[in-house]
């Protein structure tokens, strides 16, 4: 505990969060869907919140400074399985300081509630929302620049191509002459 109160108390991060996965000699503690389920749910979690430093999102064993818990909107935080992401993406909003801090990952013999493909789903759809909302906050609601423009263009042409390619790639397999 005091490890994770003490970048918060010295004003060195507005929250931090538990990593199990920073000391590689106890992932072997780890259960391997746990692992992996972990390891798909941090990669999402970075590109949705932007906190591309942080690891193991879904840890809850967290702390949280006073200014930023008051900068929070509580009535809009997901709840459930989600929670830790969300308030990540939240935190981020706010361009607050989030910091890991090593961990080690005990496990007995409790069963997680947690289902991989019943969540997925739901935490995929979340995280893109996620994404999207951070882009248009970051590019374009707080800071214009032109990386806004780059994006904008980056998509237009995206998204071209992708029409492009599919429709002459329809047209190919039409007339059976290749592209």
């Amino acid at each position: 505990l005091p490890a994770f109160v003490a970048p918060v108390l010295a004003g060195e991060a507005d929250y931090t969060k538990g990593n199990r996965f920073y000391d590689l000699r106890y992932i072997s503690r780890m259960p391997m869907m746990r692992l992996a389920g972990n390891a798909v749910l941090s990669f999402m979690a970075k590109f949705s919140t932007g906190y591309w430093d942080i690891f193991d999102p879904t840890n809850g064993y967290t702390a949280i400074s006073r200014r930023a818990a008051t900068m929070l909107p509580q009535d809009r935080i997901s709840e459930r399985y989600f929670f830790e992401s969300d308030m990540l993406f939240r935190l981020g909003t706010f361009r607050a300081v989030v910091r890991d801090v090593p961990m080690d990952a005990e496990y007995g013999d409790e069963v997680s509630n947690l289902r991989i493909g019943s969540v997925l789903p739901e935490f995929l759809m979340k995280h893109t929302g996620n994404f999207l909302k951070r882009i248009f906050y970051n590019y374009f609601l707080r800071d214009m620049t032109a990386a806004s423009l780059e994006l904008l263009a980056g998509a237009c042409f995206l998204v071209f191509g992708v029409v492009f390619g599919i429709f002459h790639w329809m047209q190919s397999l039409a007339t059976g002459t290749p592209t």
